[in-house]
């Protein structure tokens, strides 16, 4: 169990990585922005938007010197935050070789769009892998995790659905919001059908 912990906090970093990533790219463009410089060759955060940004940042820049030093500080940082999530993946793709996670991994990549990251991210985080004691190498434990999701996503936009039409109508905090709702769903589903 400890050793599955550690897995799952892999993955979280990765992610909490990509969420830095994410918020270092917003630092330079809007620091950029305020200056008045906008990036209009292209698409931000690809290869030629960074040699844009190198230039800015290099010896013959044309921002002041005090905001070149911010920008090299500021793309400093995101390359750095770069490297430890690309270091992360290279990890991340390791456990997944794993026989821990091997199966899993490998019966879930066959869903459209889940890669190796998504996979270990729900090989590790899904509680139907944890909590009911499905083997992660089962043939039916994406089927089993698929369909809990979809269940509590259904059930809990239908709640949504009979909390709104409830407050609603009556313009007053339901106190009654159990029995209309259940109403409300049961209509829904039957309309469905």
């Amino acid at each position: 169990m400890k050793e599955w912990g550690y897995h799952c906090d892999v993955v979280r970093c990765r992610e909490t990585l990509q969420r830095e990533v994410l918020k270092s790219r917003h630092y330079i463009l809007k620091f950029l922005a305020r200056r008045g410089y906008i990036y209009r060759d292209g698409v931000n955060c690809r290869a030629p938007h960074y040699v844009w940004l190198r230039h800015l940042a290099g010896a013959t820049s044309p921002l002041a010197s005090d905001d070149r030093l911010v920008l090299i500080e500021y793309v400093a940082l995101l390359e750095y935050k770069l490297s430890r999530r690309d270091a992360l993946d290279v990890h991340i793709e390791a456990l997944a070789l794993t026989p821990a996670y091997a199966s899993a991994v490998a019966t879930l990549q066959c869903f459209r769009g889940l890669q190796v990251h998504s996979a270990m991210v729900l090989a590790t985080e899904c509680p139907c892998a944890s909590g009911l004691g499905v083997s992660l190498a089962s043939e039916d434990w994406a089927a089993s995790c698929r369909s809990s999701f979809v269940a509590r996503s259904a059930t809990a936009r239908r709640a949504r659905y009979a909390r709104s039409v409830c407050a609603r109508r009556t313009r007053r905090p339901c106190e009654t919001w159990p029995s209309f709702a259940e109403q409300v769903i049961r209509r829904r589903s039957i309309k469905r059908r």
